[in-house]
């Protein structure tokens, strides 16, 4: 008998977090997978005055908590021009998803988010 590693079975990664002083157990999501999740994603980000007048673009990478209801918990910057982030974050947290489930129960995850700043539209 082939003894089966477990956490390749998983569809995803877990790690535990402490939310208001408890623990809580979130899945790992790729990106792509949160994209599709994402029902409200409203809230676009607006570029700051100096950010426009500096012409600056690209990317933010934002590390972020979705609860098991779907709204962004948390955020953490993983990288982008100091510019942009405020604009990303404040537009992120706006942000609504569908609940991941897993088992037949919504869990919380967690993901990156990617918000593109281009000044052509």
């Amino acid at each position: 008998m082939v003894k089966k590693d477990k956490k390749a079975e998983a569809p995803a990664e877990h790690e535990t977090a402490e939310v208001s002083g408890t623990l809580t157990k979130r899945v790992v999501l790729p990106a792509e997978v949160s994209m599709n999740l994402l029902i409200r994603p409203e809230t676009s980000p607006v570029y700051t005055p100096l950010a426009l007048q500096a012409h600056i673009q690209g990317e933010v990478v934002l590390d972020a908590d979705i609860s098991k209801e779907g709204s962004v918990d948390a955020l953490r910057v993983i990288s982008g021009h100091p510019l942009l982030i405020s604009a990303a974050v404040n537009a992120v947290k706006e942000w609504r998803y569908k609940p991941y489930m897993l088992n037949g129960a919504p869990v919380a995850v967690n993901t990156h988010i990617t918000v593109k700043f281009s000044l052509l539209r």
